[in-house]
């Protein structure tokens, strides 16, 4: 079995043997490699490019790098002194919102406290007032308890009264009619 080929290896033979004046093949990169199988080769000499249609750059000249590094090196400052001073004012509104957030919440909470101070005094005067209610009812029991015990002394003394009439009555129509008979009738009492 023959050892693997790698692609770097198949594309520098193949350029050895176009150097030649040949066009490669599976079989003429094997004779220089001496390993990789056949497939293999044919499958890497697919992405293979001949020399003279590669599109080859010259170094990059070692000034330009300098400056292209410079460059990089003060773009990168621009930007890093860009986005902490975007995140400095993100910060800064971020603290003043905070600021204000903890202000509306002061307000709220003192607001809060009032209503639970108002609440408190109105319970504290429907308390005083529930009281007073239970003292005047407990009044106007009492009071509706002596005008019964009144109304009933009173239906008592007419009664009384009726019973004292009816027997005024009697007692003066008794002494009365005896004396009938012996007084003048003009004297009597009309009836």
């Amino acid at each position: 079995m023959t050892a693997y080929i790698t692609r770097a290896e198949v594309h520098s033979a193949a350029d050895q043997v176009d150097a030649e004046g040949r066009k490669p093949s599976a079989k003429a990169v094997r004779e220089i490699t001496k390993h990789g199988s056949y497939s293999t080769i044919e499958t890497h000499l697919g992405s293979w490019t001949p020399r003279d249609q590669r599109l080859e750059l010259p170094p990059v000249p070692a000034g330009l790098t300098a400056t292209v590094d410079s460059l990089t090196a003060d773009l990168w400052h621009i930007a890093l002194d860009a986005a902490q001073k975007q995140a400095t004012a993100e910060i800064e509104r971020a603290v003043t919102d905070a600021a204000e957030a903890r202000t509306a919440a002061a307000r709220a909470g003192e607001h809060a406290d009032r209503l639970v101070a108002d609440l408190t005094a109105a319970q504290q005067r429907i308390s005083v007032l529930e009281e007073t209610v239970a003292e005047r009812d407990q009044q106007i029991n009492q009071c509706a308890e002596r005008i019964r015990d009144w109304e009933l002394e009173a239906a008592r003394k007419d009664g009384e009264v009726a019973t004292l009439r009816h027997a005024l009555v009697q007692f003066t129509a008794g002494p009365a009619d005896a004396s009938k008979s012996t007084k003048n009738p003009a004297q009597q009492p009309a009836g």
